[in-house]
């Protein structure tokens, strides 16, 4: 008989600044959680678009990144020309690989178009690269909200926005790592409730980014909590009580377990301390995927203020 998978942890996302006075709630790597594989660090913020913050230029090596936008907009450049903007719904994929160098910049609101309280708000994961593709040459990949697939569960109660694996039915338009992971994005009004199959032997988690929502055993979670599961269990159940003031917004997390050792230095991650090193290095002389890195400014950072 299915059962719902039971919680291991509970406990609240950590406050930290991110780049240039970005101020992002941190789910890992924290005290609380400091790596889950094949998850390596999960970022939530949601900034004033009139004084949103930046991330200027910095490097990587090692990891994908996965950079949902919920609200407003976030531009991109990085030193192999790849520019542009991940707009509202938008998901951007980054697989790094032996080395990107590039620049983030939430973007400002328009204040002939756009509510002065307008809020840019995303969340962005890391997930870690198997070792034999761990210095695989760099690519991107978008996906337009218009191309996520979204069900509409318990008459209308419950939206769940595919954006990898599947749920009731859908599948996400297409994998989105090279390990693979279930992500989805749940709206909850008073009242709803759903089940979410998710594969017994993987790492799964959940964090609140709005309202407050019951979970699996009845524990309960507020804004910016996170629930860590058991492998055992077939599912994830979540509702919202019908006496909740406000409709619940989570996103909701599944990976295949990766059989390696995660060190994470930095903006590098890698499976030995060696490696890590050996990524400064890289950085530092920009060789071995960082020659650009010497000479490159990103036109964000051109256009940033101090």
């Amino acid at each position: 008989m299915a059962s719902a998978k039971a919680i291991n942890k509970i406990f609240t996302s950590k406050e930290v600044s991110e780049g240039a006075g970005l101020l992002v709630r941190r789910v890992m790597p924290t005290p609380k959680l400091r790596d889950l594989t094949p998850f390596v660090m999960l970022d939530h913020f949601a900034s004033p678009a009139n004084r949103p913050g930046n991330v200027p230029d910095h490097p990587h090596r090692g990891q994908e990144i996965i950079s949902y936008i919920i609200s407003g907009a976030v531009d991109h450049d990085d030193f192999l020309g790849n520019t542009g903007t991940i707009g509202p719904g938008d998901i951007q994929i980054m697989t790094v690989g032996r080395g990107i160098m590039h620049a983030e910049q939430p973007r400002r609101v328009d204040l002939k178009r756009d509510p002065p309280d307008s809020t840019v708000e995303g969340v962005q994961l890391w997930i870690d690269l198997p070792n034999e593709l761990r210095y695989m040459e760099p690519r991107y990949r978008y996906i337009k909200s218009k191309k996520i697939p979204v069900s509409v569960l318990d008459e209308g109660r419950v939206t769940v926005k595919v954006i990898a694996g599947e749920s009731h039915g859908l599948k996400a338009a297409e994998d989105l790592t090279c390990t693979p992971v279930w992500y989805y994005d749940i709206s909850i009004k008073p009242g709803g409730r759903m089940r979410q199959i998710m594969p017994k032997d993987w790492n799964v988690f959940l964090y609140v980014l709005h309202g407050e929502v019951s979970v699996s055993n009845k524990s309960s979670l507020g804004q910016f909590q996170v629930a860590v599961f058991e492998r055992d269990g077939d599912y994830v159940e979540i509702y919202v009580p019908q006496s909740a003031a406000t409709e619940a917004k989570v996103v909701l997390f599944g990976g295949m377990p990766l059989d390696q050792k995660i060190v994470h230095y930095g903006p590098f991650v890698v499976s030995e301390e060696k490696e890590a090193h050996k990524a400064m290095i890289d950085f530092r002389l920009g060789i071995n995927g960082f020659e650009r890195a010497l000479t490159w400014e990103s036109n964000i950072s051109k256009r940033i203020s101090y």
